[in-house]
């Protein structure tokens, strides 16, 4: 089979001849219909990982096609079942066939293939700290803030916040951003490169600010930014770090300490080691969700373009993604 992988630090992607993998105890080999771009991808190749993922290493992490064999004790798929979900921690999906742990996929009931590849990674790091750290069902009338609108995890984060009864305030720059995150239903897009977030989002909420914000930058500048706009009492979430790209957080959560602000970071690693590999099943809880919110017209994300499974269609989205290119996903098709 044909795959993408990074096979030195900060080096061209390549396009590798490897063998088919064959499942384990518990694991399904999906033959991939679609995926998607994430950061990740780039961070991965540009040699962030290093101490956590041994080159080479086969990126992507959404999962979207159909299952061609199954492992022993597998009983909840069987050949030819269409599957969407999320590989483990080490990647492997910009591959034509993938092996996979059962609790990490779903059947794809409603979503086309191309839909359920662009969501699985943002809509769970979405899910995350809206619905399993915190409870947005919970918050009707209430105020978010969402950090990095226009990206892959903001732009399925307001539409979640706005099904869920809440006024969303979000940020973006570029023109396409802020169309992005208009069109997802945000109650006020800040343009955080013409005025001031703070004063802003002060001014929207009659100074009392936001009762959650959620941070999906990955910006130390827009943590302090997001932290500085949450009420006394109110809660703050971060989406969590890129493997080891450590990103300061320590001046965000001081100003939390100082007003009483609950402050968290949702990360999906969790979920690949203890003690929170028992909950996994919330993940797989999530995509259901997700297909779901997408039947009844909820939640969808927005896919910017579909590219061909080529080294050279994935390189030059994976480098468009890195650069901050990319509003919402970019699909690849097998």
């Amino acid at each position: 089979m044909n795959a993408i992988q990074v096979v030195g630090v900060a080096q061209p992607l390549e396009l590798r001849r490897l063998p088919i993998p064959e499942p384990g105890p518990g694991q399904i080999v999906v033959k991939q219909q679609f995926s998607s771009i994430n950061p990740l991808d780039y961070k991965v190749q540009h040699a962030v990982t290093q101490g956590d993922l041994p080159l080479p290493v086969t990126i992507g992490w959404d999962i979207s096609g159909i299952v061609s064999a199954i492992g022993t004790s597998v009983t909840k798929f069987k050949v030819g079942d269409a599957v969407f979900g999320f590989t483990n921690i080490v990647g492997g999906a910009l591959a034509e066939y993938v092996v996979v742990n059962v609790e990490h996929v779903v059947l794809r009931r409603y979503l086309s293939g191309e839909l359920a590849a662009a969501l699985p990674v943002v809509f769970t790091t979405a899910w995350v700290p809206l619905y399993v750290q915190d409870d947005l069902n919970k918050r009707a009338g209430q105020t978010i803030y969402i950090a990095g609108g226009g990206g892959g995890i903001g732009h399925i984060a307001i539409q979640l916040a706005k099904h869920s009864g809440l006024k969303v305030i979000t940020s973006a720059s570029k023109p396409d951003g802020i169309k992005l995150c208009e069109e997802c239903g945000a109650d006020n897009v800040i343009n955080y490169s013409k005025v001031d977030v703070v004063e802003e989002v002060l001014r929207l909420t009659g100074g009392q600010g936001v009762d959650i914000a959620l941070d999906t930058t990955y910006n130390s500048r827009s943590f302090v930014q997001a932290a500085k706009v949450v009420r006394k009492g109110g809660n703050w979430y971060r989406v969590g770090n890129s493997l080891n790209q450590i990103v300061s957080s320590d001046e965000a959560v001081a100003i939390c300490k100082e007003k009483g602000v609950q402050y968290e970071a949702g990360d999906l690693r969790r979920y690949w080691s203890e003690p929170y590999k028992k909950d996994v099943a919330k993940m797989a809880h999530a995509l259901e969700q997700a297909d779901e919110l997408y039947k009844i017209g909820a939640v969808k994300a927005r896919v910017m373009k579909i590219v061909p499974f080529t080294l050279e269609g994935v390189a030059n989205a994976v480098e468009e993604s890195g650069q901050g290119k990319i509003f919402g996903k970019v699909v690849v098709q097998f």
